[in-house]
């Protein structure tokens, strides 16, 4: 196995993340939703796509991540994981730490270059405690509290980087700033696995001793667009961003987004060909945008409708770029698209990346542009390259 690092991420859009912090970095990254047969490039990320699991089943995909690299000898692991700590933090560590050579994990969460500090022990966003943010409404995961220790639960220790470490465990930054990391860093060994967001794995993560030249993109490649919301939360944010750029907004229709439907396929069908026809002369956002969830349809269910969706529109609309807001949404789409394997072709502002599929068994329209994939956050905002490409060049395209 050429593989040095592997990134393990219990979500799409975190394992994105870290492969633009790679590859603006000059190493050569893929991203890959397999949990075996590992190959290839320098740096892998590995979607588990294990925030909404029980913890034993996200426990689990870890143990057989760790099986299949103690076959070919451990590369250096960096655990991704939400920088405000959502999903099964705990247990994941905790089975890395049981299934490998490390006997401790420093976690460090937050991306101070985002405001995202700690303060005693205490998480801040742009100096608000986390429970008076956004996040305290997420629908899954509300972040009640901004105890960082309460947060990622089980037994961790809080200290500073100059403080005595304890042979076992997690250990996480009693207060962090920018200037904090390189500390951290420095006191990383063999036998301590680095875990948390993307500013730590920038800082952990050395220069390349061959580094493949990456130029900053500041113009995308020339396509049509097709911008995917798959977050109820998000939808009134980007809903103002395509009016104010002349974006059409193809929502998903109230039947079938309220479990109405008389023939769901049809209706289904009838939406996709109506963003088809919309793709022809503009680009487009489509989502889920009623305000409270459907008493008849989970958010899983919605997930999967917008995906299939999705997929199929991918299908008939040749050199069509993808951009995916949420990682739950991104691995969806992603599986209906029979993607497992992407590669980064393009890194961008603000630390995103545009990929390539590697393969897919599915059939491909006559047009045989490739599609082009862009995965964010949905906790943070498209950055304005997106939205020039909209109204610039891509947006005049027929």
């Amino acid at each position: 196995m050429s593989v040095r690092h592997v990134i393990i991420a219990d979500d799409l859009s975190g394992a994105a993340e870290i492969s633009g912090v790679a590859s603006k970095k000059g190493y050569r990254s893929t991203l890959t939703t397999r949990l075996g047969g590992f190959s290839g490039e320098p740096i892998l990320s590995i979607d588990t796509d294990s925030r909404s699991d029980a913890a034993a089943s996200a426990a689990h995909k870890i143990r057989v991540i760790s099986s299949n690299l103690r076959q070919t000898g451990f590369p250096l692991l960096f655990k991704k994981t939400d920088s405000v700590l959502r999903g099964n933090v705990h247990s994941e560590i905790d089975a890395l730490l049981q299934d490998s050579p490390y006997t401790r994990c420093v976690l460090i969460p937050a991306n101070p270059s985002k405001r995202r500090t700690i303060v005693d022990g205490h998480y801040f966003v742009e100096g608000v405690p986390l429970e008076q943010t956004a996040f305290a409404r997420d629908p899954e995961y509300p972040r009640k509290t901004s105890d960082v220790a309460e947060l990622v639960g089980g037994k961790v220790v809080l200290v500073d980087p100059e403080d005595v470490w304890p042979e076992q465990g997690i250990i996480i930054p009693r207060n962090l700033t920018v200037d904090d990391l390189s500390r951290w860093v420095r006191r990383i060994d063999d036998r301590t696995l680095p875990a948390g967001g993307a500013d730590f794995f920038d800082a952990f993560l050395p220069a390349p001793m061959d580094p493949k030249s990456v130029q900053l993109s500041e113009q995308l490649t020339p396509c049509r667009q097709l911008f995917v919301c798959g977050s109820l939360a998000a939808w009134e944010s980007r809903e103002a961003d395509c009016i104010t750029h002349g974006v059409p907004l193809v929502p998903m229709p109230t039947d079938l987004f309220e479990g109405r439907s008389k023939n769901e396929l049809d209706d289904l069908r009838e939406w996709q060909d109506t963003v088809v026809q919309t793709l022809k002369q503009d680009d487009c956002l489509v989502g889920i945008c009623r305000r409270m969830p459907p008493q008849k349809r989970s958010p899983r269910d919605l997930q999967r409708l917008l995906a299939h969706a999705v997929a199929s529109i991918a299908m008939q609309v040749g050199g069509l770029r993808l951009l995916l807001e949420g990682g739950a949404t991104a691995a969806a789409v992603m599986k209906e698209l029979d993607y497992t394997d992407l590669q980064v072709d393009q890194v961008l502002p603000e630390g995103l990346v545009e990929f390539l599929p590697k393969r897919s068994s599915l059939h491909r329209p006559a047009d045989e542009r490739p599609l082009r994939l862009i995965i964010k956050p949905g906790s943070y905002t498209w950055p304005e390259i997106v939205w020039k490409d909209a109204t610039g060049v891509a947006g005049n395209l027929t």
